[in-house]
């Protein structure tokens, strides 16, 4: 992330709050929750290759009233940043007045991120404008984040939908143009797997075009999420796509600003693609994290088991239950260390700092076999076309990833 010197000044007081809280007091105390995933369903109009939550069919979604009372526990008054997803979030018709609400008991909220499909036209322009005008009236950084996987008859088959890439492509001229109107991000992330590792300088041609921040998320295995562990072999990349994107990524770093938090994840995914086991990006969901699910039940994380159902106890019980806080630390300690995930990394970069500046103490340096991570000098010709491997902007989601 590349951060201006008035954004370093505005972001001074909460940014040395986050380093105390985060080095001093968590040694002493419970954090509370300061990011929150909320699936709002788990409901989906497509059928992709890489997750099964679409064959759930789940029945369950809490009702305005029913978010209303999990939310006025005072547990969630210091959340900071949201995940609102599903299955796929537009499929509720009520998505802006579950954005008021959450926002009506967090007033620390700084940000919120949707993760879509966008394939369903009118649900799109009945919801968005809403949602968008209301973050920016109440100064909520908003991400709409774009799943796209491939380009045309690629992505179809990746989403079991006919005609979807189309639709997509629509919709995004539809949210660009709104974009004109009240201010928002709007990111492209796709999901790379077998099935598409051979498009990401496709994809990155198309955001670039498109002039939309791209982030190259890596498929991953939770089961308790996905739904996705049989799944397993079909996300595999071989070898040979492995190579080649180990050295997509390595460029992508190399082509980033020097404090783009972005660089580190996909220098993270090199190190893992090239072998490294253990996990070395920071999570916030590790220590003052919660995960709802349309049924009520609660988890740590993706890959937590539920720690109890928020209609039934108070979240704030089940949060800081002794054996709930016990059962933590062993995910901590058992899971976390191979978990590939990449939930709100960007959060914790800005909690726990010496990791990202260990990062960029090797870009400075270029190290041994990390020479690649030292930033290029950029030397575009104005008004020339982008070559592939030349230091040009790499489109990457910048703004998103504060």
């Amino acid at each position: 992330m590349a951060m201006t010197f008035e954004h370093v000044v505005k972001e001074a007081p909460s940014l040395v709050r986050d380093l105390l809280e985060n080095h001093v007091t968590k040694h002493f105390r419970v954090i509370a929750p300061t990011v929150l995933h909320v699936n709002v369903n788990l409901r989906c109009n497509t059928t992709c290759a890489m997750c099964n939550i679409w064959e759930l069919k789940s029945p369950h979604a809490l009702s305005l009233e029913q978010f209303e009372s999990i939310f006025a526990d005072p547990v969630y008054r210091r959340v900071e940043y949201i995940v609102l997803a599903g299955g796929e979030p537009t499929l509720r018709n009520d998505l802006a007045e579950i954005v008021a609400l959450l926002h009506k008991h967090m007033p620390r909220l700084k940000k919120l991120m949707i993760p879509s499909n966008i394939i369903s036209r009118p649900s799109i322009q009945k919801q968005y404008p809403l949602i968008a005008g209301y973050c920016a009236q109440h100064r909520i950084r908003l991400t709409m984040a774009v799943s796209l996987d491939g380009i045309g008859e690629t992505h179809d088959t990746i989403r079991g939908v006919k005609g979807a890439f189309a639709k997509v492509m629509e919709n995004i001229t539809f949210l660009k143009q709104l974009q004109k109107e009240v201010p928002f991000n709007l990111s492209i992330d796709p999901t790379i797997f077998s099935m598409n590792v051979h498009e990401v300088q496709k994809l990155k041609d198309l955001a670039e075009r498109l002039d939309m921040p791209i982030t190259f998320q890596i498929a991953a295995v939770a089961d308790d999420y996905y739904h996705n562990s049989e799944l397993e072999q079909v996300l595999a990349i071989n070898d040979e796509s492995r190579t080649g994107l180990t050295e997509f990524l390595k460029r992508r770093v190399a082509e980033s600003s020097f404090f783009d938090a972005l660089a580190y994840y996909y220098a993270e995914v090199v190190e893992h693609l090239q072998g490294a086991s253990n996990r070395g990006l920071p999570c916030p969901f590790a220590d003052q994290g919660l995960l709802l699910n349309p049924d009520g039940s609660l988890q740590y994380c993706h890959n937590s088991r539920p720690i109890g159902n928020a209609l039934q106890k108070r979240s704030g019980e089940l949060y800081y239950a002794p054996e709930n806080l016990a059962y933590r630390d062993k995910v901590r300690k058992d899971l976390c260390p191979s978990c590939r995930m990449s939930c709100l990394f960007f959060v914790s970069l800005r909690k726990e700092v010496f990791p990202f500046l260990s990062f960029l103490a090797k870009r400075t340096l270029g190290v041994h076999r990390l020479h690649w991570l030292k930033p290029r000098k950029r030397s575009r010709v104005s008004g020339s076309p982008p070559q592939e491997g030349t230091a040009v902007p790499s489109g990457t989601k910048v703004q998103t990833k504060e």
